[in-house]
């Protein structure tokens, strides 16, 4: 799934644990059915390439406290911008789409 970023080897070498895990920096357990649960990060603070420090959970819980939101992670370590990874809660989802007299598995942008 990760072949290594583009032209960096040695930030590839950085991340590659060579074990099969992607070091993320995150920390997490897997539970009894072999699902990861992410419960935590190494380090609390993202500096940009810019120099600029980004306190993710910050972030996190302000995208996380939209009612469609289920999970967040914000990711950008040594890299010139900030993204992040959003899943959607299917439920809450579901309920919005009703609401708005859209198909059951139409997604909270589509057409709109």
């Amino acid at each position: 799934m990760f072949a290594g970023y583009w032209r960096d080897d040695a930030a590839t070498a950085e991340v590659d644990g060579g074990d099969g895990w992607l070091r993320t920096g995150d920390i997490g357990k897997l539970d009894e059915e072999g699902f990861l649960k992410v419960t935590g990060r190494e380090k609390d603070l993202i500096i940009t390439a810019g120099g600029t420090n980004v306190a993710p959970a910050v972030l996190e819980n302000r995208i996380r406290a939209h009612p469609l939101v289920s999970q967040v992670i914000v990711v950008g370590d040594a890299r010139p911008y900030v993204a992040c990874l959003v899943t959607l809660d299917a439920e809450a989802l579901q309920a919005w789409n009703r609401q708005h007299g859209r198909p059951a598995g139409a997604s909270a942008g589509a057409g709109g």
